[in-house]
């Protein structure tokens, strides 16, 4: 893996410990992420002890991601990725070089208490929590998801109480250890997909990074 990798999985690191996800390239470095089984799998950083290494996957491409014409890995450029021992190659994987970061596919979110990798990424259980600078009620909302790699969009078609003002609009949605996602379970994880039609409990948190709705369930959309 070539140097610029590598820097962003430190980027990764630094921003995933002050709460900021990498989603963005900076300068010459790019957000690390790998693209195997034509999945593209966002690095984030890990603190905590994560599983062995498991059986070998085969090569995944490190992706193009120039910026004003250059790139940081060239299309063609791969690394070798493994399995974690007990974690299912459709929710995680890690390169060959990597110490600190795994894969996350997209529409598995590591925020939430029962995923495979909340310790690992996290370290507790009440981790992370946005709802300890209070909240106001919570709201409903309905909508079809749009994004998933790694962070949650929704395009909101009804939205309810301090959440009306939400209706028409693509809205960024937060999760923490208390968010549950019920109904979107694969091989027993959670996991959203593009399109899928969502209901969702949420509420305005006091949260320093953004104003995003913090989502307490996310359910299928009743029809």
């Amino acid at each position: 893996m070539r140097s610029a990798a590598r820097s962003a999985i430190v980027i990764v690191a630094t921003l995933t410990m002050t709460g900021v996800l990498a989603s963005v390239a900076l300068g010459d470095s790019c957000a690390y992420s790998v693209r195997w089984n034509d999945v593209l799998y966002a690095g984030e950083a890990t603190r905590f002890a994560l599983p062995e290494p498991g059986r070998k996957l085969g090569e995944g491409a490190l992706p193009w991601c120039g910026r004003e014409g250059g790139a940081c890995a060239p299309p063609e450029e791969t690394v070798a990725v493994f399995a974690l021992r007990g974690v299912p190659a459709s929710v995680a994987i890690v390169d060959g070089a990597s110490k600190d970061a795994i894969l996350l596919a997209p529409g598995t979110f590591p925020e939430l208490r029962d995923h495979p990798l909340h310790e690992a990424v996290y370290g507790l259980p009440s981790r992370p929590n946005h709802r300890s600078r209070g909240c106001a009620r919570p709201f409903t909302l309905a909508g079809e998801v749009t994004r998933t790699d790694r962070l949650l969009w929704i395009e909101v078609d009804q939205a309810g109480g301090a959440g009306a003002d939400l209706a028409g609009e693509e809205t960024q949605i937060a999760l923490d250890a208390s968010t549950r996602i019920e109904g979107f379970d694969v091989g027993g994880v959670a996991t959203l997909r593009d399109g899928d039609v969502v209901s969702i409990v949420a509420r305005m948190c006091r949260m320093p990074e953004a104003d995003w709705p913090l989502a307490d369930l996310i359910e299928p959309a009743r029809r």
